[in-house]
C-alpha cells in the first residue's frame, strides 16, 4: 500500500498508549517510506521502563524522534479554555462556585493540560456553562475572560500564520459568541477529576 504513495501522506494519531501491536505493525512497516510522516502522542502515566510491548517498541524505534511536551503556561489557560468550548471568552468565575475558574485551571495546570480538559469536560456535563451569542456592547453584563484574539483564530490547512490577517480586537466584532454561567447547574461538579482514571465530587456551593 504504502509503496505507492504519490506525493506526501501525514497520519495523525492521538492516545497511541492504547493502539494494538497489529496497528502498530502496520505504522512501523509505513515508516519505511520516506513520504510519509506520522505524528503521535502519547499520554505518560507509568514510568518508561514499565511501559507495555507495543510502547517499548514505539519508544526504541530509531526512526522516530521523542518530544517531551511542557504544561501549558497559566497565561494562555483561558485560551486553551476558549479553544475547546469553541468562545470567544469565558466566565470569571461560575456561579454556585466558590473559586475562579482561572484559578482552578491554572492551580491544575501544573499536573496536566489534561486534567483542564478533563475539568471542562465535567463543567459541560453539570451545565456550569451556557453558550450565548452577544454585542460587545452587552459583553459588560457578564465577568468575562477575554484571552488574545490571535490565540484563537483558525488558520486554513493551505496558509501560514503570517498569512492570515490580524484578528478583530473583541470590541469590534458585530456578535460575540461567549460562555456565561448557568442558570441551570445540576448538583455537583467534578473539581478534582484524576485523569488517570480517580474522581473526587465536590458539591456545588450555594
Amino acid at each position: 500500500m504504502f509503496s505507492y504513495v504519490i506525493g506526501c501522506v501525514c497520519i495523525l494519531l492521538d492516545d497511541i498508549q492504547y493502539m494494538d501491536l497489529l496497528s502498530w505493525q502496520f505504522l512501523s512497516y509505513a515508516l519505511n517510506n520516506s513520504r510519509v510522516v506520522i505524528v503521535m502522542t502519547m499520554t505518560r502515566h507509568v514510568p518508561w521502563n514499565d511501559l507495555f510491548q507495543v510502547e517499548n517498541s514505539i519508544f526504541r524505534d530509531k526512526r522516530l524522534m521523542i518530544k517531551t511536551l511542557d504544561d501549558l503556561e497559566p497565561k494562555y489557560l483561558a485560551a486553551f479554555a476558549c479553544q475547546f468550548l469553541n468562545v470567544v471568552a469565558i466566565p470569571s468565575t461560575f456561579e454556585k462556585v466558590a473559586r475562579p475558574v482561572l484559578r482552578i485551571l491554572q492551580q491544575r495546570n501544573k499536573t496536566s493540560i489534561s486534567w483542564c480538559e478533563a475539568f471542562l469536560m465535567s463543567a459541560i456535563q453539570v451545565n456550569a456553562f451556557e453558550t450565548v451569542t452577544i454585542s460587545p456592547a452587552e459583553a459588560t453584563k457578564y465577568d468575562l475572560v477575554f484571552p488574545d484574539q490571535s490565540l484563537l483564530s483558525k488558520i486554513p490547512m493551505y496558509l501560514m500564520p503570517e498569512e492570515i490577517a490580524p484578528p478583530l480586537h473583541w470590541t469590534q466584532m458585530s456578535k460575540l459568541t461567549v460562555c456565561v454561567p448557568s442558570k441551570n447547574t445540576k448538583d455537583v461538579i467534578e473539581l478534582n477529576r484524576d485523569t488517570t482514571g480517580g474522581l473526587e465530587f465536590h458539591p456545588i456551593l450555594d
